[in-house]
């Protein structure tokens, strides 16, 4: 794709901006400070100097070749640059179905009875997942999901509340409604009305629903990190009643409370359990029988493909398993579609099966013979070249080792052993493919946990579809139990762990581990 740019866009505006106003935007995981280098183009005509970031990501023949990084390069001149078509994100105008602004009517009421659909949300920091249930039969009709179209303000929620009390608070609130009303009519296409919608209920971590609802987002990335809401909300506009599910600090957000309620009702009330969430914020949960422990690990999107180099979302066409002999692969993708990147549950399996054929070591380096540009991955019928890079394996190594460190954590905090765990969930978008003896092999999950624990997909989202199946007085009961669980919740901080970093650093291998 080819786009002219004119100098007259204004003094001091990067294309970032020019991109912006023209209602596009390239794919910005790190807040578009020049880190990750995603928002690659290339110059075709005009003068654009060369930055110290452009220096860092590109050789000296591809800056000759005019490639610079949109996020830092200044508008001095009328510019022409090409951009892969399928890094562009169009920026919908949105019809605003539900349009969830502050100001709606509050009800209590629940859903009408009489048969009608309703929609339920799992609104991630990297995804947006989707679900049509018909409310009369309670069958989930079907479900989509799409990218965080925020994600041009950075991968992760720091970033994002960084970039909204810089100013860009609205804006941020904009692409969250324009991405959830683009989703709700794909998802109705061609299968119901809009105005058979009766109901959506959302499900998001506390950032993410700040965001969404326009709240101050000042107090919630500084100590003693204080959220303006985290009590479920329920309101009405245009006809629609709309529920945001609670959540239980600043960091267990509502996502997490949403798996909890999901899965409980399939569990005994006296067998602990656990439930990881392999999602941006690394949310994670221990039922002791008695009480939740709670914690928020700050993964980082390398699960959800994000600041991985050939990275993107569990979609058709995402390399969701890979097999490594020797030096060779198999890779299957989600769809059977060619690939067009490597998801979560491929990057752990891809470094899974490294590690055993001695690709990379323990510490994750690279064995000697592999290329600078990393280890290419066999990918029949596709056009594009998917590498796992050195950066990548790091950037695995990364999210993996704050994950155990939340395991050990909430386990020391309950004064538990893990092999008294009876169940071990592990949901996100990975949790759907993942395959859990490499999540074992590589450390990521603790080794007792391997015959107890399962995939349990996006268990915040079917949390949401629980929800909505209930009508009337039952929704009023299920409230109740929501807000049981927030108040049965210990959130513990990993940041004021003594040892954390420590602990950190020593979870950084690629080996099992024990609690």
């Amino acid at each position: 794709m080819r786009i002219g740019i004119s100098a007259g866009v204004g003094k001091n505006k990067t294309i970032r901006d020019a991109l912006q106003e023209q209602g596009l935007s390239l794919d910005y995981v790190c807040g578009g400070i020049g880190r990750c280098g995603k928002c690659a183009v290339r110059v075709i005509s005009g003068h654009v100097p060369v930055t110290g970031a452009d220096r860092a990501f590109f050789s000296k023949e591809a800056l000759e070749q005019g490639w610079r990084l949109a996020c830092q390069m200044q508008v001095t001149d009328d510019i022409e640059i090409e951009v892969a078509e399928d890094l562009v994100c169009q920026k919908e105008a949105g019809i605003q179905v539900a349009g969830l602004y502050p100001q709606d009517e509050k009800t209590d009421q629940g859903v009408p009875t009489k048969a009608a659909y309703g929609i339920a949300i799992d609104l991630g920091t990297t995804t947006i997942g989707f679900s049509l249930v018909d409310l009369a039969t309670g069958q989930v009709e079907s479900c989509l999901s799409r990218m965080n179209s925020q994600r041009i303000y950075g991968a992760d929620v720091l970033s994002r509340i960084q970039s909204a009390n810089e100013g860009h608070g609205d804006d941020l609130r904009r692409y969250a409604e324009s991405d959830l009303t683009q989703g709700i009519k794909d998802l109705c296409k061609n299968r119901i009305q809009v105005s058979d919608i009766r109901h959506i209920v959302i499900a998001g971590n506390t950032t993410m629903c700040h965001l969404l609802r326009g709240y101050s987002c000042q107090t919630l990335g500084v100590a003693p990190f204080q959220p303006v809401s985290i009590k479920q909300e329920d309101f009405v506009q245009k006809g629609i009643a709309v529920t945001i599910l609670p959540g239980a600090s600043a960091f267990v957000g509502g996502d997490i409370i949403s798996g909890i309620y999901g899965i409980r009702e399939h569990m005994d009330a006296d067998e602990p359990w656990m439930l990881l969430d392999f999602g941006t914020n690394g949310e994670m949960v221990l039922w002791t029988g008695e009480e939740y422990f709670a914690t928020a690990a700050a993964a980082g999107p390398a699960f959800e493909g994000g600041n991985i180099s050939c990275g993107c979302a569990s979609i058709p066409g995402a390399i969701s398993s890979v097999m490594i002999a020797g030096r060779n692969s198999h890779t299957r993708t989600i769809g059977g579609l060619p690939a067009i990147g490597i998801c979560g549950s491929g990057i752990l399996e891809a470094v899974s099966g490294m590690k055993k054929g001695g690709i990379v070591d323990e510490n994750g380096t690279f064995a000697a013979d592999i290329p600078e540009d990393g280890f290419a991955l066999n990918t029949p019928g596709s056009q594009k070249k998917i590498s796992l890079t050195q950066e990548d394996i790091r950037q695995f190594q990364m999210a993996k080792a704050a994950i155990a460190v939340g395991q050990k954590t909430l386990l020391k905090a309950a004064g538990m052993e893990a092999w008294q765990v009876k169940k071990v969930y592990l949901a996100g978008g990975m949790g759907t493919f993942l395959n859990v003896r490499a999540a074992v092999e590589t450390g990521l999950v603790e080794k007792n946990f391997l015959p107890v624990a399962k995939a349990g997909g996006n268990t915040s989202l079917q949390g949401a579809v629980s929800y909505l199946k209930k009508t009337g007085q039952e929704q009023i009961l299920e409230k109740d139990k929501l807000k049981e669980i927030t108040e049965k919740m210990q959130v513990l901080m990993l940041a004021d762990m003594p040892d954390f970093a420590d602990a950190y650093i020593s979870h950084m291998a690629l080996t099992e581990f024990k609690a």
